[in-house]
């Protein structure tokens, strides 16, 4: 059981990732295990913060339309017996094509991956970014699990 969060707006706005960051706060007897957010600036540039633990509190004053986040309950990857958790494993997970950032927050557990699953569906969404849509009609018709993602591309 993890949680994951979201918002996006139309309009540059510097309280979105705030927002997240209580929205995860509320969410988090959904995960202790680790957190992360990720955002992209007005400039076009991703950030994303990650941590070990409880979510903490942050005052980011930084204009952005979009912030994605996650709270963790290990259920796969190399972390699960451990009590120390991988950076590459806490979420978001980001990923670059040759024209757009993806990043992505996973809620679920996909049975038969060996691996973390939510690398697994980035890779999956990677493979075939040039048309997003496709590719993630793609996962949903591939992945047979129930599961909950929030895209950032």
């Amino acid at each position: 059981m993890c949680g994951i969060f979201g918002i996006y707006d139309i309009n540059y706005n510097n309280n979105i990732i705030n927002n997240v960051v209580k929205g995860l706060q509320k969410l988090q007897h959904r995960g202790k295990c680790s957190y992360g957010f990720s955002y992209i600036n007005k400039y076009n540039e991703l950030t994303t913060v990650k941590n070990q633990g409880n979510m903490r509190e942050y005052d980011i004053n930084i204009n952005t339309k979009w912030c994605i986040g996650h709270v963790r309950y290990t259920t796969s990857g190399k972390s699960v017996s451990d009590q120390f958790i991988s950076d590459n494993e806490i979420q978001p997970l980001s990923g670059f094509t040759s024209t757009n950032k993806i990043c992505i927050v996973h809620n679920g557990n996909i049975p038969n991956i060996l691996g973390h699953d939510t690398e697994y569906l980035l890779n999956m969404i990677i493979s075939n970014a040039d048309n997003i849509e496709e590719s993630l009609i793609n996962v949903m018709n591939t992945i047979p699990a129930s599961y909950s993602l929030i895209v950032m591309y």
